[in-house]
């Protein structure tokens, strides 16, 4: 009876945190997602950004 009594409590224990990651499993990804996106945006932007910095400080060749 002890066994099967402790076999329960790991049930119900693992039915309460399985409850919990249903309920917050699409916040905690879509925030995941949110830093992601803002991260590669924020990466993309920065090397564009560099490249129009070198087009615009470099100057033009003139031979004379």
């Amino acid at each position: 009876m002890a066994v099967d009594n402790n076999e329960e409590k790991n049930k119900i224990v693992l039915n309460r945190k399985m409850r919990l990651w249903n309920k917050y499993k699409k916040p905690v990804i879509g925030v995941i997602l949110a830093v992601v996106v803002i991260a590669v945006v924020a990466i993309v932007l920065k090397l564009c950004s560099i490249g129009q910095v070198f087009l615009r400080t470099s100057k033009p060749v003139s031979y004379k």
